[in-house]
């Protein structure tokens, strides 16, 4: 791939791609090369995020793809326009490139949390590893330098891929007392993650579970949203056994009284 222009440097310890992550960045359309251009030549950084950066790794081709970068929301809007501002207070803001629009979201630390949701404030602190800090699993905190073909991966995502493990970052208590959503999450991933086997690594088992009540404080919304991918995948059922033994259902329904057999495996 030709044309690429570096930008900022992150403040991780980076790896060289691997056969599949160089694979997924080669194939990368050519409107995201020039977003990322053009934050470069604005004097910023910016790195692909997230659940696209695990996929690359595992070897599917992502299907969105998220950014971060170290210029504030200010300066990206003075650069993109048109962009739209799906979160702008958070830091989010959306770019549109050709046919494709990229969430983009400044590096960050988040404030406490009071509603099991959303912090109650952020600070801009341009740091990739304090940004990759604040995220709810491994596997989902890693990130990308496209330019310099770098995979950053502070806190073991790769090892957990390796190991089918899904582990949260950090504190597993802190993580889903930030956001009670982070627990539908979890069951998500057993079922969108391709291969089987995966399990939710202990600590944050016990977390979702000894959290599970604050699930009634997040909006029906939100948690329809989650359920329903859940209910599309092929091993749906045993997602909603491992769910129901946990007590999960219980809270999503409010079920007064359940009996079960002990199916987890």
């Amino acid at each position: 791939m030709t044309g690429l222009i570096l930008g900022n440097e992150s403040d991780v310890e980076g790896y060289p791609l691997t056969d599949n992550m160089s694979k997924f960045v080669d194939d990368l359309p050519i409107e995201l090369i020039e977003l990322l251009n053009k934050i470069a030549l604005n004097g910023g950084g910016a790195w692909i995020v997230g659940g696209a950066v695990r996929d690359a790794y595992m070897g599917y081709m992502p299907t969105d793809i998220d950014l971060a970068t170290d210029l504030i929301p200010d300066k990206l809007l003075s650069i993109f326009p048109d962009a739209i501002q799906t979160g702008v207070l958070f830091g989010t803001i959306t770019i549109k490139s050709g046919q494709f629009q990229y969430q983009t979201t400044t590096l960050r630390t988040d404030g406490d949390y009071f509603d099991s949701r959303r912090p109650a404030d952020v600070k801009w602190n341009l740091s990739l590893f304090e940004d990759l800090k604040r995220r709810d699993f491994t596997i989902n905190s890693m990130a990308i330098d496209v330019a310099r073909r770098r995979y950053y991966d502070p806190h073991g995502g790769v090892d957990d891929i390796k190991n089918k493990i899904i582990r949260s970052v950090g504190n597993a208590h802190k993580r889903i007392d930030e956001d009670a959503l982070r627990i539908l999450r979890a069951y998500r991933f057993l079922g969108q993650i391709q291969g089987k086997n995966w399990q939710v690594e202990s600590e944050l088992r016990t977390a979702m579970k000894d959290n599970s009540f604050k699930i009634g404080e997040l909006s029906k919304e939100r948690i329809w949203e989650e359920l329903n991918k859940i209910l599309a995948f092929n091993n749906s059922g045993e997602i909603l056994i491992k769910m129901m033994y946990d007590g999960i259902l219980k809270i999503i329904f409010q079920w007064q009284q359940i009996e079960y057999v002990n199916l987890y495996c």
